[in-house]
């Protein structure tokens, strides 16, 4: 695992894994230019996890299906989008995929 400019970086190097990388934006005013300044890095990246408003203000979207669709046009395979206690989306090839939040 690393973190570079806000973007925590997370390579799965198993034998077969394929060296799958997620990344999970913590800082998003650093997290955006970096993306913005270098959208190379979505192209290499096979999952990325962000909160909705940070997919909004990524994407330029008021939606969050719309903003799925924008940064996976971007280069990630996968998206999955946090909606804190409302659960989270996962958006990929597949369609979408909804998961309730923990009560806890």
């Amino acid at each position: 695992m690393s973190q570079t400019h806000g973007v925590q970086f997370i390579v799965d190097n198993r034998p077969g894994a394929g060296g799958n990388i997620a990344a999970d934006a913590k800082d998003l005013d650093t997290a955006k230019r970096h993306f913005e300044a270098g959208l190379e890095v979505l192209k290499k990246v096979d999952l990325l996890v962000i909160n909705d408003e940070e997919s909004m203000q990524l994407s330029g979207e008021n939606n969050i299906v719309k903003a799925a669709k924008n940064i996976r046009g971007r280069g990630p395979k996968s998206v999955i989008i946090k909606r804190g206690e409302h659960g989270a989306l996962l958006f990929d090839a597949d369609g979408a995929f909804f998961a309730p939040a923990f009560e806890g």
